[in-house]
């Protein structure tokens, strides 16, 4: 039923929003395993270490979903009447994020960077 599929579907935003949240607030993954109760207690977690949090990886992570947003609900369906294919917002943002990372020189303000990623086929 209806009820049942868009229950699902919430459940899983809640998971990939908490799984993802230390992210967003630019605090380290919680160490500890938790089992019941994970939800509300990674957001304690969360609550209690912020003063740990990266300011830059906060500020860039909350403006990327800031634009997100905006292209999303405000952008696109303004150029619905202009263009007659969609514009990929995520794609767009991704590609700030990779010239954010480029040019803003982000590992030296404690922000991980992913780093050069191997070409070719891995050996046999």
């Amino acid at each position: 039923s209806d009820v049942f599929v868009d229950a699902f579907v919430a459940g899983c935003a809640i998971h990939g929003i908490t799984s993802q949240a230390h992210h967003m607030v630019g605090v380290p993954k919680p160490k500890a395993k938790f089992d019941v109760g994970k939800v509300p207690r990674v957001y304690v977690y969360l609550a209690q270490n912020l003063w740990q949090s990266n300011r830059v990886e906060v500020a860039l992570a909350w403006s990327l979903l800031a634009v997100l947003y905006f292209g999303d609900f405000i952008f696109s369906p303004w150029l619905k009447n202009i263009c007659r294919f969609p514009v990929p917002m995520p794609l767009i943002v991704i590609f700030i994020a990779i010239a954010a990372s480029y040019f803003g020189n982000l590992q030296a303000y404690g922000v991980e960077v992913l780093g050069g990623l191997p070409t070719g086929l891995p050996p046999f």
